[in-house]
């Protein structure tokens, strides 16, 4: 059905386009400049909802990919090698941009301590693109009572104490927090 809802707005809004341009028709030119401009607005509003569905994505701070020999090779796309290297984080942006990605779930390590400036500058640039930036905490054990001082350190540390780092700037800021906490 959500699909179906979809597939009516642009429908819709094709058919209201061409009943507008039509009774635009026999409009004198100087007249013109409404319809046309109710025409574009019509017109982005149906690609806005062709441009397909929302992403997030996972960005740990290295990753692996197929290789040629049926095993995996190490990635220069990894959050270690992206983050402060602006050709490499021009390209991740763009793939993010074309990929309709608004989420990036980005695993950095202790670098929001180590290097909070390449960090904040690489939120900032998510920010100014509409991608909201949500830190991932990764590798983490829950398992034992003993092991929720060490997650609730790292949230302190990488998460609030970044965050507060930068008040009133909220383009520097991670938006959330994702934990990816494996069973055990």
């Amino acid at each position: 059905m959500h699909g179906a809802a979809n597939l009516l707005i642009p429908a819709s809004s094709e058919f209201f386009l061409h009943m507008m341009l039509r009774s635009c028709d026999g409009i004198k030119m100087q007249n013109v400049t409404p319809c046309v401009l109710v025409a574009l607005i019509l017109s982005f509003t149906t690609l806005s909802t062709l441009a397909g569905p929302d992403r997030g994505v996972w960005f740990w701070g290295s990753t692996t990919i197929p290789d040629d020999g049926g095993g995996t090779t190490s990635s220069a796309y990894g959050s270690n090698n992206v983050v402060g290297d602006p050709g490499l984080e021009a390209d991740s942006l763009a793939f993010f941009k074309l990929h309709h990605v608004k989420r990036v779930y980005g695993s950095y390590g202790n670098r929001p301590i180590s290097e909070a400036g390449v960090i904040s500058a690489w939120n900032e640039k998510l920010y100014c693109l509409r991608i909201e930036s949500q830190l991932l905490l990764e590798a983490l054990s829950v398992s034992h009572v003993d092991d929720i001082p060490d997650l609730l350190e790292k949230i302190t540390n990488r998460l609030i104490n970044f965050n507060d780092g930068y008040p009133g700037e909220p383009e520097k800021h991670f938006h959330a927090l994702h934990l990816d906490i494996e069973p055990q």
